[in-house]
């Protein structure tokens, strides 16, 4: 006696089989997917700041110009072709100079000029008199 056994190979075999892989293969893409999604924008970033580097430099420079003249200390000029890196650490450098200097950035005005008392008064240590409305005056309101 003789077994003869046939094999058959059709498409519906093909696509088990790809299923099958496709099943084995995508965890391992999903879990590798926020990496491609990063590196996507890396890669955009960088093309974004090759874009606008020149314009960023160029707002340092103005702006490292504009605290070295409200300071009274002689700088070295700024050379045309520095990186952005050597102008933030030159930025930095120079703000730091100017607020340690003690430059007042925001007018605030000190408080014996707002009290109107003169500093060798005996008042000059006194608070102004201010009036906040109280329960009873806002009941009408």
């Amino acid at each position: 006696m003789m077994i003869t056994t046939y094999n058959y190979w059709t498409y519906h075999d093909i696509f088990s089989t790809v299923g099958g892989y496709f099943g084995l293969i995508l965890p391992f893409l999903e879990i590798l997917a926020p990496l491609f999604t990063m590196k996507f924008f890396l890669e955009m970033a960088e093309v974004m700041k090759g874009k606008y580097e020149e314009d960023y430099a160029q707002d340092l420079r103005e702006t490292i110009a504009k605290y070295q003249d409200k300071t009274d200390q002689d700088w070295e000029a700024i050379p045309e072709g520095e990186e952005c890196e050597e102008l933030e650490k030159r930025f930095d450098k120079v703000t730091t100079f100017y607020l340690a200097a003690g430059k007042n950035l925001y007018k605030v005005q000190d408080q014996k000029q707002v009290t109107g008392t003169a500093p060798n008064s005996q008042q000059s240590d006194a608070k102004p008199n201010i009036v906040h409305p109280g329960p009873s005056e806002t009941e009408g309101v």
